[in-house]
């Protein structure tokens, strides 16, 4: 398969895995003709810009979902602005500066929206450039962490959102009153009840919520400290990941599940809770699972 098709070899080869879910000679063809596609359609839209396959290839590698459907997996992914963010993350000049005409100029529209003062902007561009581009060992420059799953542009409005906010930041945040985190509970239950719980239990509580949350995966984490750290809207979050609003509520729904259903079995394992005190503790989770999860992503920050 090398010779006929040797940017699916390369691709195989830079994830590691041979053979992944969907690699048989069937679809090798179409994978082919996938990456070739990009591969053109990158070159074109990036005149100038000169890079070999090999570290392309490896930076697609390594946005791949492990055991994923390989074909689906391509089609998903701004393939062509990977090309460029490798050829930027490779030390190539001609793709800084393409990047810099084609991107950066959309940061400072940005930043004036978010209220930072123009004779601060181009300082804080500055910044972001030097982040962008370059490492920083043990950390590859930030641009390496583009994923290719929103375009590359939206990816950027959120790298300099972010970078605003915490320029901007000198108190928490007040929390929203429609986190999807928070969960408003009226069951009767006597509030005492569930406060004797949470003395009780605190910091049994504290680490398996921290166990809980070290389960999730990197763009859950990175999805619920865009929503609960930087404040995105459902709006910003879905135009980012091309979805709809309505998508966002529903994946930040099941981490906050997630979160709940693996910190309460671990806690009812460890503390061999009778079913009693297992409801109640579920309820005493329910209600204070958004002040850890905010303290876990500052930490984690």
């Amino acid at each position: 398969m090398a010779s006929e098709y040797p940017l699916t070899t390369e691709l195989l080869r830079a994830t590691g895995a041979a053979p992944r879910p969907g690699i048989e000679s069937d679809t090798a063809a179409a994978i082919e003709a996938r990456l070739s596609q990009a591969l053109a359609a990158a070159q074109s839209a990036y005149e100038g810009v000169q890079l070999e396959c090999r570290p392309w290839l490896e930076h697609v590698a390594r946005a791949l979902q492990p055991e994923s459907e390989l074909l689906s997996e391509l089609e998903a992914l701004h393939l062509d602005e990977l090309w460029l963010c490798a050829a930027c993350v490779t030390g190539s000049e001609t793709a800084v500066a393409v990047f810099d005409r084609m991107y950066m100029p959309r940061s400072a529209a940005v930043l004036a929206k978010i209220g930072i003062e123009e004779s601060l902007r181009e300082e804080l561009i500055q910044e972001l450039r030097s982040s962008l581009f370059v490492p920083k060992p043990p950390r590859r420059p930030k641009l390496a962490s583009y994923s290719g799953r929103g375009s590359l542009a939206a990816w950027l409005k959120v790298v300099v959102t972010r970078a605003a906010l915490r320029r901007k930041r000198r108190a928490p945040p007040q929390r929203r009153a429609d986190s999807l985190l928070l969960e408003q509970l009226s069951d009767g239950t006597d509030d005492a009840e569930l406060e004797q719980i949470r003395v009780q239990y605190k910091d049994d509580f504290e680490q398996a919520v921290e166990w809980a949350f070290r389960q999730l995966r990197g763009d859950q984490r990175t999805l619920l400290r865009m929503y609960v750290t930087d404040r995105l809207t459902l709006d910003d979050l879905a135009e980012l990941h091309r979805v709809n609003a309505s998508t966002i509520s529903r994946w930040l729904t099941k981490i906050r599940e997630q979160l709940l259903e693996e910190a309460r079995a671990r806690l009812t394992e460890q503390l061999h809770l009778r079913p009693s005190e297992y409801d109640s503790l579920h309820r005493a989770l329910r209600s204070r699972l958004h002040i850890s999860v905010e303290r876990l992503l500052a930490e984690e920050d």
